[in-house]
């Protein structure tokens, strides 16, 4: 007959342990992040300086004005203000 081998749920696990732990594979992951961030700084195209600065790309243009979205957001700080004034108004903040 076999012994019954120990599993992680029959030790319990020193908490400062686990938090260390955890620190280290952020650290770990960290490290891989910023190894593959300036690995990748050059895009591979010649004469880019890396930097995505807002002078990067002049010979962009913005597209159009998309007036139902910003017609959609009028509606809803309309919307808002109207609730805050409800709000003042109910609280007896404010007397009309």
């Amino acid at each position: 007959m076999s012994e019954p081998t120990a599993s992680a749920s029959d030790h319990p696990v020193d908490p400062a342990t686990a938090v260390r732990a955890e620190h280290e594979a952020a650290a770990e992951a960290a490290e891989e992040m910023a190894a593959t961030d300036a690995s990748d700084a050059g895009h591979g195209t010649a004469g880019h300086e890396g930097g995505h600065g807002e002078h990067g790309h002049e010979d962009e243009a913005l597209g159009p004005l998309d007036w139902g979205a910003w017609g959609a957001g009028l509606v809803g700080v309309a919307a808002g203000l109207l609730v805050a004034a409800a709000f003042v108004l109910g609280t007896g903040v404010v007397a009309v």
